[in-house]
């Protein structure tokens, strides 16, 4: 039976294993739960076919890696495979027997040991983690990053262990506000962070948190929070999404904190302390250190009164300080001489940052991009702050556009229920409610109702022929409009209306000159029935359903360039040669420019066309050149041909414009007017280099890799492969490089593998000219 080792981001690991199927993520109801950052509630699943094991991703939010690469449907796995799925590591152990599994429901077996004893403890349940629009800083291409374990502070501190403040530490004094804005005392640059947050207070020894009506609220320990909460060292702080620890800096942190099992989402379970003196945790039992001398009675005595006098000075102190007159301080906390603080009042919210965290609530549970809306919550934000601002513009707006979404999304779940019941004509009915202002579900009406359009109007067609063939007009009439109605949503209006100056006639022979019949014989049944039924009608006009018609198609991007290539030159024929070469067609193009040479009329347009000639003929032989070393497999050879061949290429698509565009203005239009030859070259040349990269990759050949990557990125920016390449493997080893290099040539060696942007070549470049490296 296979066994998954899974590494945990803290460094500890435990193991699985797999009998038939394996399914985690990090909600209830999985078999194995995760909860830590970047695993999505319902993530992945193992499961074995015959003797092999496969991974298959189930819709999660980061997608599961398998060996540095995405998975897009089941992959195959070997004892060598890594696989990555959000913070943890997990690889595969063949022909052990793992642990049994937990019986509790939602709570699953860990093999972490805790510091004390080595045994095993159950995992922490899922915390809980509302959606918000974005978080920034995530680890790019998935990578696991690591959390490290609390160290010695000199007091109570916040440790950072997701987002932008991973590894961070923020000593806590007095108290402290926590908010994503400029001025807070402890910012986090993150989305679902609200302005002010939470507060911190530090009051002696003890250290409380409490959510300030934060958006997407405060968790300690996964239990959600809003009153002052007592914190103990280890506790695990959530404000948003990100997650920071709670140390209190004493001399038992400095170690490994031995994990504590949470009780549900109720108050944080405290560990239970060890008696002073009691057994030591060796493997024996038996006490590793002697115990203390007894103390000598007459200090004792000393160190009693000398606590009874600091107590009575501190009580006097404290009576004076408020019974003081003043003002009272609420930008920071009070010194005394003891070390102690004195709590100042907590600044209240303003009204404009309770409106700016209401109105992003609202447009996240209005958001039907990531799932679901919920209607109720979106409008209770937005009506939370009309009330604050009656005429908030962007609140008001919102509040109608929730009103017409709510209405939209009825007509599309109306119309799903009665295609799965069979009434497809309703459900059409229902569809057809889904207009304009249906942002968001147009695209999704369309597909839900494509087969139903299908199947309805097979059947209206063959009612009206045969109602028509029988003159049952009145029949065909409803038979025929149905079928009509439908169809003229994607035909052009040619089809359903006369030129005009032209009459429609349905009968009898036609005058070309002056009549039109349409070509479509169910659509002349139609109109043959409505003529019937209502005579002296005007002439029907199809009605417009959005929800049928498909979006127009997107604009063709060289339609504009190969018009303003036509227009170029007086001369037409030099406008047809220079659009043939923009699409490709290397035998037509430099026809017409030879036909200008050889018509001695066109003598003035001589020269122009022999350097468009010469211009053409280069690129096209140097893009085939180029070709020609990419079929077999070079293309680091192939890069001097491409890069001359899209030299000429921007010359012959700009023209004159070429030598004076500044180049990031040059940039934009050579990708605007993409010809054949530039973008080819680029896929080409990008998609190569990132297999062959791959391939070298795989056989531990990581500096060859990284320069081929590189190699096709100077070409193309916009492959996603090529980029998650060059991110998590040769940033990566470059960094790796960087920290080994003690010598000139080491440092060298550094760059073939440095990124640009990843600063490692300024890290190397500053080295080098301080050691006097050439």
């Amino acid at each position: 039976m296979p066994t998954l080792v899974i590494k945990n981001p803290d460094g500890s690991q435990q193991e699985q294993d797999v009998a038939e199927q394996l399914t985690i993520g990090r909600s209830e109801g999985n078999d194995l739960i995760l909860s830590e950052g970047g695993v999505s509630r319902k993530h992945a699943r193992f499961f074995l076919e015959g003797e092999a094991l496969l991974v298959e991703d189930i819709g999660s939010a980061n997608g599961t890696w398998v060996d540095g690469e995405k998975i897009a449907g089941p992959t195959k796995l070997s004892s060598k495979s890594q696989i990555v799925i959000g913070d943890y590591e997990i690889q595969l152990k063949l022909g052990t027997k793992s642990l049994p599994r937990a019986k509790n429901a939602g709570v699953k077996p860990s093999k972490e040991p805790t510091a004390a004893n080595g045994k095993a403890v159950r995992a922490q349940p899922p915390r809980s983690t509302r959606v918000v629009q974005a978080i920034k800083e995530k680890p790019a291409g998935g990578g696991i990053t690591k959390r490290p374990g609390p160290q010695r502070a000199s007091g109570p501190q916040l440790r950072g262990l997701t987002g932008g403040v991973t590894g961070k530490t923020f000593p806590l004094k007095g108290t402290l506000t926590v908010g994503r804005v400029a001025g807070v005392d402890l910012q986090i640059d993150d989305d679902s962070v609200s302005r002010r947050h939470a507060e911190l207070v530090v009051q002696g020894r003890e250290v409380t948190v409490k959510d300030l009506g934060s958006a997407n609220g405060t968790t300690v320990n996964g239990a959600p929070i809003s009153d002052d909460t007592i914190l103990s060292a280890g506790d695990i702080i959530q404000f948003g999404v990100v997650e920071m620890m709670f140390e209190t800096g004493s001399a038992s942190a400095s170690g490994p904190r031995a994990p504590i099992a949470r009780a549900g989402r109720g108050a944080p379970e405290r560990p239970a302390r060890a008696p002073i003196g009691g057994p030591s945790d060796s493997l024996d039992g038996a006490s590793m250190s002697p115990e203390p001398a007894p103390m000598d009675p007459a200090l004792k005595k000393k160190l009693i009164f000398g606590g009874v006098g600091v107590t009575v000075f501190l009580v006097i102190l404290w009576a004076i300080a408020f019974n003081a007159e003043g003002e009272r301080v609420d930008t920071g906390a009070i010194p005394l001489s003891t070390g102690k603080k004195v709590r100042p009042v907590a600044a209240e919210r303003t009204i404009e940052e309770q409106i700016e965290d209401l109105l992003a609530e609202c447009r996240t549970y209005s958001n039907s991009e990531h799932g679901s809306p919920d209607w109720a919550r979106a409008e209770a934000a937005c009506n939370k702050v009309i009330e604050l601002e009656p005429i908030h513009q962007e609140a008001n707006a919102l509040v109608k556009r929730i009103s017409v979404l709510k209405v939209c999304e009825d007509n599309m779940n109306r119309g799903k229920e009665q295609v799965a019941g069979g009434q497809l004509e309703g459900a059409l009915d229902s569809f057809a409610k889904i207009g304009k202002d249906c942002e968001g579900y147009l695209l999704k009406t369309l597909g839900a109702s494509k087969e139903s359009v299908k199947e309805v109007m097979k059947r209206a067609a063959a009612d009206c022929k045969a109602y028509a063939s029988n003159a049952k007009w009145d029949l065909a009439y409803k038979r025929c409009e149905l079928w009509s109605r439908l169809w003229c949503q994607n035909v052009d209006a040619s089809q359903l209306y006369p030129p005009a100056l032209m009459k429609m006639k349905l009968d009898g022979p036609l005058n070309p000159k002056t009549d039109w019949r349409p070509a479509e014989p169910l659509y002349i049944n139609f109109l043959k029935a409505r003529e019937k039924m209502k005579p002296g009608e005007p002439m029907w006009m199809c009605p417009e359903i959005i929800a049928f018609r498909p979006p127009p198609p997107p604009p063709d991007p060289g339609k504009a360039a190969k018009e303003e290539l036509a227009k170029r030159y007086p001369e037409p024929e030099i406008g047809r040669a220079l659009v043939f070469y923009f699409e490709g067609r290397f035998a037509d193009a430099p026809v017409p420019l030879q036909k200008i040479r050889e018509n001695i009329g066109k003598a003035q347009y001589h020269e122009t066309a022999n350097g468009l000639l010469l211009d053409i003929n280069n690129a096209i032989n140097l893009y085939e050149n180029g070709t020609s070393e990419i079929t077999n497999d070079r293309p680091e050879r192939a890069e001097s041909a491409f890069l001359k061949a899209l030299a000429v290429d921007e010359r012959l698509v700009l023209g004159e414009r070429a030598k004076t565009l500044p180049p990031e203005e040059k940039k934009r239009e050579l990708e605007r007017r993409t010809s054949f030859v530039r973008r080819n070259i680029v896929e080409t040349m990008s998609r190569t280099a990132y297999e062959k990269g791959k391939n070298l990759a795989d056989r531990k050949d990581f500096r060859a890799a990284c320069r081929i990557w590189k190699l096709g990125s100077n070409f193309s920016r916009s492959n996603i492969d090529l980029l998650k390449a060059l991110t998590n493997v040769c940033t990566k080893k470059a960094e790796e490089a960087w920290q080994r290099a003690e010598t000139c040539e080491q440092l060298k060696a550094t760059l073939d593998f440095a990124v640009d942007g990843d600063g490692i070549k300024e890290k190397v470049a500053e080295k080098m000219a301080g050691d006097g490296c050439i």
